[in-house]
């Protein structure tokens, strides 16, 4: 009980150092109300848990428990949700009888999560009209006999699962009743007879009867009016993010309510949630690895950003994890129910770890001293490097530095090292500035136009166009994307349609001042590049290295360049006047990342 101690709520989700039998003391927390164990290393039976008269939600999903559901669970009057899903529990499920409970007196339950077990035996008299069940996750077990009829008299079911199991007979007429029915899968079972008639069943998303033995028919007339069927497409082409410090898992949804992981109205509705949910900025939520398993399971894998600086504190942390694991935060129906998986975050803000885990103050001294050098001495050499290799390429490169962009390391071209990137294709650009109309030009400056749009969802965005014959250099051009892309603010985004592969690093924090001055909301308050370029040359000599970039008298003369580099568009946006400059090529067209 050292880490199951008193108290209403006890939430030890996803801790895999926790393990072991539970302990019997647990039995005297009669106060508890909540037990979050998920994702655990807990062993043995769970029969100590049937005595907590108090327990409304319990979760024990993702752990070693072996043994059979205790009949005294029966008794907990007051569940709201049962988990047990993903264990190693066998038996039947107990159904009261005599003086005996069973856990068909559990009628204010509404969750029956026993998906992925041993479990086995007959579901006769389980079900009843007095229940408000509304997801019955009962598959991939091996449970046997017909499919109970009184399953039918239980109006405010969503979603069933029977899948994968070892049913038998005719499926139920009444099932037909369930107005409220949105997934039905009675896949891979053993189940006979005629398919009944469900186009009274106007909520209906996903049915799934494949691999029975149902009587040889054609498809009934009536499946071609079920109008809230989704199709099936199970390709999907996942775009991948590389941002800093965001924290990552995996949400698992047990019966999603459509077949289709390419509709990206269905998962910007996810998106928006999840920030909007969770309390994150608008933005700050990014969806990769979409896909369906073998088990019919939507996986996604799921990134969150933090709303100021660039990592979470650990009391966000634990606020975020407590809203999946408690379930307080509620997908769109249409995802139905859920899990989330964690990934192990390192990256605190304000450090991270206690006790032995932490490095005393001494030693933190002493490695930060020994990295400077190290940095400094690093630094140094390649510095000295750049320039020698520098001198024979300077009049190619001058002309088109960018000329090399591809692959990450397989060229010198140099690109702009950027932090995070999002994707837009040169039509996407053209369609929200209409086709770059002089009624949405706002201005112009050394390297083009620039132009206000409005992207997909809704954010106002400034778009600059560079053109060729430019009166700025290339060099220039890109010595300000990778400036202004070190800084990182809340109301700050950075979106790049050409640069991807781009390795990340570390500026310094006058350069982050810097680019935040480049980006002042007044025009009389931002410096000009040649000032910049000046600052920057400054620095480096300050900290006794030569600049292997452009100098400010290149920069004043770089009028005299025959074009620039780019016939493509450069974006500005952000959610306030601070922004961020991006670039795209016309001829290459990218879906990618979001920060």
């Amino acid at each position: 009980t050292e880490k199951i101690s008193a108290g209403a709520c006890r939430d030890l989700s996803f801790n895999i150092g926790i393990g072991g039998p539970l302990p019997d003391a647990i039995r005297n927390l009669k106060k508890l109300t909540t037990l979050i164990l998920a994702g655990c290393s807990f062993t043995g039976g769970i029969q100590v848990l049937g005595n907590l008269p108090q327990l409304s939600f319990l979760a024990l999903n993702s752990n070693n428990f072996t043994g059979g559901i205790p009949p005294s669970f029966g008794l907990l009057s007051n569940l709201f949700w049962l988990d047990l899903a993903d264990n190693q529990l066998s038996g039947s499920i107990p159904i009261s009888s005599g003086g005996s409970p069973g856990l068909d007196l559990l009628t204010h339950t509404k969750h029956f999560h026993f998906n992925k077990n041993q479990l086995s035996g007959s579901l006769a008299g389980l079900f009843n009209s007095s229940m408000i069940l509304e997801h019955i996750l009962f598959d991939h077990n091996q449970l046997s006999g017909p499919i109970p009829p009184e399953l039918g008299g239980i109006a405010t079911l969503k979603i069933i699962r029977l899948d994968r199991n070892n049913f038998t007979g005719e499926v139920p007429a009444n099932i037909s009743k369930l107005d409220n029915l949105n997934l039905l899968n009675l896949a891979n079972n053993q189940l006979n007879g005629t398919i009944p008639d469900l186009s009274s069943l106007s909520k209906l998303n996903v049915v799934d009867l494949s691999n029975n033995s149902f009587d040889p028919s054609v498809a009934p007339n009536w499946f071609s009016t079920l109008q809230s069927l989704t199709s099936v497409d199970q390709s999907l082409d996942p775009a991948t993010c590389s941002c800093a410090y965001p924290y990552t898992g995996k949400m698992i949804f047990r019966a999603p309510l459509f077949a289709d992981p390419s509709d990206r109205t269905t998962f910007q509705q996810l998106e928006t949630s999840l920030w909007k949910e969770l309390g994150l900025r608008p933005g700050a939520v990014f969806l990769s690895d979409v896909l369906f398993s073998s088990d019919d399971y939507l996986q996604v894998q799921v990134s969150l950003f933090p709303s100021t600086g660039t990592s979470f504190a650990t009391s966000e942390l634990i606020r975020i994890g407590f809203a999946f694991s408690n379930q307080t935060y509620k997908p769109p129906s249409i995802f139905g129910p859920y899990y989330f998986i964690g990934d192990t975050y390192v990256s605190f803000s304000g450090g991270v770890g206690s006790g032995k885990s932490q490095m005393s103050k001494r030693a933190i001294a002493g490695t930060a001293v020994g990295c400077s050098f190290l940095l400094l001495a690093l630094m140094s050499g390649a510095t000295f490097a750049i320039l020698k290799k520098r001198r024979p390429e300077q009049s190619s490169g001058r002309a088109n530095p960018f000329a090399s962009w591809g692959v990450a390391q397989k060229d010198s071209g140099g690109a702009p090292q950027l932090k995070g990137a999002r994707f837009f294709s040169f039509d996407e650009l053209k369609n929200c500035t209409n086709n770059f109309s002089e009624s949405h030009e706002i201005g112009s400056g050394g390297y083009g136009k620039v132009y206000k749009g409005t992207i997909e969802d809704g954010t106002g965005v400034a778009i600059k166009r560079a053109e060729y014959g430019s009166k700025q250099g290339a060099v220039e051009f890109k010595n300000e994307i990778e400036l202004l892309s070190r800084v990182h603010h809340r109301n700050l985004g950075i979106i790049d349609p050409a640069i991807h592969d781009a390795a990340k690093s570390a500026g310094f924090r006058r350069f982050v001042q810097l680019a935040m001055e480049c980006v002042e909301e007044s025009a009389s308050k931002r410096p000009t590049m040649s000032s910049v370029v000046k600052e920057i040359e400054t620095m480096l000599h300050n900290e006794g290295l030569s600049s292997s970039g452009s100098s400010v008298t290149e920069f004043e003369h770089a009028g005299q360049a025959t074009g620039g580099p780019y016939g493509g568009a450069v974006v500005v946006t952000g959610s306030s006047s601070s922004s961020s400059i991006i670039s795209e090529e016309p001829s290459r067209s990218h879906r990618g990342t979001r920060h």
